[in-house]
């Protein structure tokens, strides 16, 4: 069994959210102090309703992505778990992996 600690102090009084990104998801919450929990809610609203990606932000995401997936190709376990995706799932979109491949990073931006 696991037992848990109750906060003290401001620690007792805060709220979380949390971010999580997965294949067919985007899931946000939020950690805030209770006396913080008004502001922070408006702040994670405005993200979620206008979220931004400038051209350099854009640039440098796509140049890590194909960084990554020339990191990847020749990566056993990588080549096995892709193949296995296409196997199952054949040209649905959980046929392949979320990162893409380096096509598709390049054509993103007509490049």
């Amino acid at each position: 069994m696991v037992r848990h600690r109750r906060p003290q102090g401001d620690r007792a009084n805060r709220r979380t959210v949390r971010h999580r990104h997965r294949a067919d998801a985007t899931l946000i919450g939020l950690t805030a102090l209770s006396r913080f929990a008004d502001r922070g809610l408006k702040l994670l609203a405005d993200v979620v309703v206008r979220p931004t990606l400038g051209e350099a932000d854009f640039v440098r995401v796509r140049q890590l992505r194909l960084n990554r997936l020339i990191q990847l190709r020749d990566m056993p376990g990588v080549i096995a778990d892709r193949a296995f995706a296409r196997l199952l799932y054949g040209d649905s979109p959980y046929g392949h992996t979320p990162l893409g491949k380096r096509a598709d990073a390049g054509a993103a931006h007509g490049r």
